[in-house]
């Protein structure tokens, strides 16, 4: 009787069909709140997500492939053209995570289920747990406010996007032209940027850019930032798209002329931090290329500078303030600042609460968007650390959850790179220019960075896990265990 039941329709539809009901509900009850007609915006909306949905399904290499520029330029959108464009990558996360959903229930059905890393699974579950539990914050009304939610979303995004890239279909496929796609607009990217050193501050005014919003500078240098909102995001895109070029193309000509390129991109940007990522790239290209000695040189050295450079900006000044209490800190006198924003030792174990500091409670003071006035005014405190800005969040033990999945990640890229695989090359260069950047920018919440970072090292990985597999199919490899 039981076999009779699960071969029939409706029990191997159940799945799809309480998926299905559920967003016909939502719908009916977005309708019943907002009048017969939806909104026009509502309406584009649906429309994305259901392309990107049947994008994912039918065509996943492309589908993956377009967002690496979509989310490059969603920044350029929303200065020019459409201010409100913000939500656009939600919408894309969201139909992307129900397309894979979609697949992993045809895979389960099928017996041909291609399952995540479970020890990855259990540090995402944690900590989505830490950050829904929000146990710093207390249990009160209060804690679970709009700052908790945007808190909550900013770090989930970038691990459903893991998620995702580990759970495409064809992940080879996928991997080749993802990657080709972050190389193509990082070049973009950076030409642009060169570009602005060309045109000057006061051009980039006239076009329609804001000073002390997207132009900086120091002294009379420009520091460029592309189609990005300032010039440390800039910089750490195309750190990616240099790590890309290193790990993935051929030497040879295009390698040259892209890496080159990209590389002059990142100087016009002016940002200590990727001097240093450029410095650990090389030192892990190095390795790859079995130069022990050089590359334990160059690693050390990276190291060394890495502690020196967080350190050192500890006592640093800047001119940007934030508000702790009724006085003011510099942005970057961070030993201050974080003390402000840490609290406590009593704070430490579970932090002072999701979205009471940093980019959550900044984005929380606003709608869809903000104008220059608006953001130049923000007076949120702000922790200028991945590290410390998770401990405010959720504590050391959301750190050492946190660590401990960058571990994982970086232990199963390193094992796909000793196999010879461009795809475990790949995944250590974006997990390590994520993880140094991180060192003083909050960019494990960052968009369009942790973004891509996460989805490519998804797809890396997958990419990287098939590839062993023909490899121990063929012989050429032991199967593990």
């Amino acid at each position: 009787m039981q076999q009779r039941l699960a071969a029939l329709p409706l029990a191997q539809d159940a799945p799809l069909l309480l998926v299905g009901g559920f967003l016909t509900v939502l719908l009916a009850a977005a309708t019943a709140a907002m009048g017969p007609a939806l909104p026009l915006g509502g309406l584009l909306a649906l429309l994305v997500f259901v392309l990107v949905v049947v994008a994912f399904v039918a065509v996943p290499h492309i589908a993956v492939a377009a967002l690496i520029p979509l989310f490059a330029v969603l920044p350029l959108v929303k200065t020019f053209w459409l201010p409100s464009a913000g939500p656009i990558k939600e919408v894309v996360a969201l139909a992307a995570l129900a397309a894979v959903a979609l697949l992993t229930i045809e895979r389960h059905r099928g017996k041909a289920r291609a399952p995540v890393d479970t020890f990855l699974a259990a540090c995402i579950i944690g900590l989505f747990a830490l950050y829904i539990a929000n146990i710093g914050g207390g249990f009160s009304g209060g804690a679970y406010g709009l700052a908790w939610a945007h808190g909550v979303r900013l770090m989930a995004e970038p691990l459903l996007l893991l998620l995702i890239g580990l759970s495409v279909e064809q992940p080879r496929l996928v991997f080749q032209w993802a990657t080709a796609s972050l190389v193509g607009t990082a070049f973009v990217v950076a030409v642009y940027g060169i570009l602005q050193q060309v045109i000057g501050p006061s051009g980039l005014v006239a076009l329609g850019y804001t000073w002390d919003v997207q132009i900086q500078v120091i002294g009379d240098r420009l520091r460029s930032f592309g189609t990005l909102d300032d010039p440390f995001l800039y910089a750490g895109f195309l750190s990616f798209g240099l790590a890309a070029v290193l790990f993935w193309m051929r030497r040879g000509p295009w390698a040259i002329v892209a890496g080159s390129v990209i590389a002059v991109g990142i100087a016009c940007g002016l940002v200590r931090t990727s001097a240093l990522i450029v410095v650990a790239l090389l030192g892990i290209w190095l390795v790859t290329q079995r130069r022990t000695a050089p590359a334990i040189f160059v690693l050390s050295a990276t190291v060394i500078a890495s502690l020196v450079l967080f350190f050192t900006t500890a006592s640093g000044t800047e001119s940007r303030t934030v508000q702790a209490g009724n006085t003011y800190l510099t942005l970057n006198g961070r030993t201050d600042a974080w003390r402000v924003a840490l609290g406590g030792p009593i704070d430490w174990p579970f932090g002072l609460g999701v979205g009471k500091v940093g980019t959550a409670a900044e984005r929380a003071t606003f709608e869809l968007s903000r104008t220059a006035e608006q953001a130049r005014a923000s007076k949120v405190e702000a922790v200028d650390s991945g590290y410390f800005a998770t401990i405010a969040d959720v504590g050391v033990l959301g750190l050492a959850l946190l660590l401990t999945l960058l571990g994982r990640l970086f232990m199963l890229a390193r094992a796909y790179a000793d196999l010879g695989l461009a795809s475990g090359r790949v995944a250590m260069g974006l997990l390590i220019v994520l993880i140094l950047d991180a060192l003083t920018r909050a960019s494990f919440q960052g968009f369009p960075t942790a973004f891509i970072a996460m989805l490519m090292v998804g797809v890396a990985l997958a990419s990287g896990a098939v590839e062993r597999a023909e490899l121990e199919e063929h012989g050429r490899l032991r199967p593990l265990g």
